[in-house]
């Protein structure tokens, strides 16, 4: 047994992995003041010790050594290995000119995307920053444009005015009558526009991969078919290790 740990900028997953499967996924919040607290408790209850812990890490490097922590404390003997983006993994050849500089998570979808399809696939991984990445036939990263995810948006319109609001409630799309279901509808259809640009001027319809936070909210207003796969980095963390 191993586990799979996905850091991102806001939260972490977590995963136990028997042979190939990632098992049911847990979420928390790293901000949290009783987060270690948290983290210890579920880790704690699992048990069996897993043998490895493989970690992807794009938030704070307090966080990722709280992590780390947290496991050598509960589990003396557990082997972890951090990921980290290559020129090439299984399957996949990084597009980008210094490989080490593509997000260990947009690196990490990649390489489950691939081993899920062998068609163009288009990821958007759409948490506290919107990140899509394009992959071809070959395996060949074509490259990805990165903007501020739906929360972001809307904070950098309340902290750049003095009239903008925030908030965090969900609205009815469209033409909106109100400021603030102006500012969700404009962020969202925003989002989703990039998006469908981006797979608009492919030559080959790529198939599109969604994952992060608000991917169901956005997969909604997309005006192409897409799958939803909440777990596309921990897939990627599993093939990884495998390669350790």
């Amino acid at each position: 047994m191993d586990i799979l740990v996905d850091i991102g900028n806001t939260r972490i997953k977590w995963a136990i992995m028997n042979d190939s499967d990632v098992i049911a996924p847990k979420l928390l919040v790293h901000g949290q003041a009783d987060f270690e607290k948290s983290l210890e408790s579920e880790w704690g209850s699992i048990g069996n010790a897993p043998e490895q812990m493989a970690v992807s890490c794009v938030s704070a490097e307090q966080v990722n050594q709280s992590v780390k922590h947290i496991a050598k404390k509960l589990w003396p003997s557990i082997a972890i290995y951090e990921a980290e983006s290559s020129a090439n993994g299984p399957g996949v050849s990084n597009g980008y000119k210094n490989p080490a500089q593509l997000g260990v998570d947009r690196w990490l979808g990649l390489l489950a995307a691939r081993q899920m399809t062998r068609q163009a696939v288009c990821i958007a991984d759409c948490g506290t920053a919107l990140t899509i990445d394009l992959m071809n036939e070959q395996g060949i990263h074509l490259g990805g444009v990165i903007c501020p995810g739906l929360t972001m948006m809307r904070m950098s319109l309340y902290a750049g005015t003095s009239a903008l609001p925030y908030d965090d409630q969900d609205y009815p799309v469209g033409l909106s009558d109100g400021t603030l279901p102006g500012i969700y509808s404009g962020t969202l259809l925003a989002a989703a526009g990039l998006i469908e640009q981006i797979v608009s001027r492919q030559t080959t319809r790529p198939h599109i991969l969604l994952t992060g936070g608000d991917a169901t909210k956005l997969a909604a207003y997309l005006g192409y078919q897409s799958n939803l796969v909440p777990d596309l980095v921990l897939k990627g963390l599993g093939i990884f290790l495998k390669t350790v």
